[in-house]
């Protein structure tokens, strides 16, 4: 328990076991690869580039934003999200969200790679993610179940899996609509619609 972990740098925290410890924010570009936050109170990884791939961070409570993280593959079952979070610049590519909360309902994922992610039963907080116009955000083949996500003007959206979302399609553009809680391509002759 720290108030600020600056002197981390360049270490190599692979495999870890950071469960039921509280975490500062944690500057500097370091491998938490498959490192236990089970049950940890984290303060966030703003501006640090720290690597996650693999971590666990299921019942942990995040108090503050990721940025150019990678996040390969973490897990975040039963997660508290406190206050407003941002995860931006960050590679989520097969990452798990399921039933995450926190106080003030919203997550932002800001211009990050979600291919192949996993949002399920978490309808209690509302995902809002955000792509570029010169960068779509990357979806292809999420899972997106029982979730409530506003999805980016911007993003790439084929083989997507999903059921009971909410009706938010505040951000669509055409041809995708969320039709009784799926997203679907409605253009006519698409192989594979969502």
């Amino acid at each position: 328990d720290m108030d600020d972990v600056n002197s981390f740098n360049l270490i190599d925290f692979s495999g870890s076991d950071f469960s039921g410890s509280v975490l500062a924010p944690i500057n500097g570009n370091n491998n938490f690869s498959d490192a236990n936050f089970s049950g940890a109170v984290h303060f966030g990884d703003d501006y640090s580039g720290n690597i996650y791939s693999n971590a666990t961070f299921d019942g942990a409570t995040l108090h503050g934003d990721f940025r150019n993280a990678t996040m390969t593959n973490a897990t975040f079952t039963s997660t508290n999200f406190v206050g407003y979070i941002t995860i931006a610049n960050s590679n989520m590519q097969g990452a798990t969200f399921r039933d995450i909360r926190g106080d003030s309902g919203q997550l932002s994922i800001y211009y990050s790679f979600l291919e192949n992610v996993t949002i399920e039963d978490s309808r209690e907080m509302e995902i809002s993610i955000i792509g570029h116009r010169d960068e779509p955000t990357n979806m292809h083949e999420a899972k997106l179940i029982n979730a409530n996500i506003v999805f980016p003007e911007f993003g790439i959206f084929d083989g997507i899996v999903s059921s009971d979302l909410v009706e938010n399609d505040c951000c669509l553009k055409e041809p995708w609509v969320i039709e009784d809680g799926v997203l679907l391509n409605t253009l006519e002759g698409v192989e594979n619609p969502a």
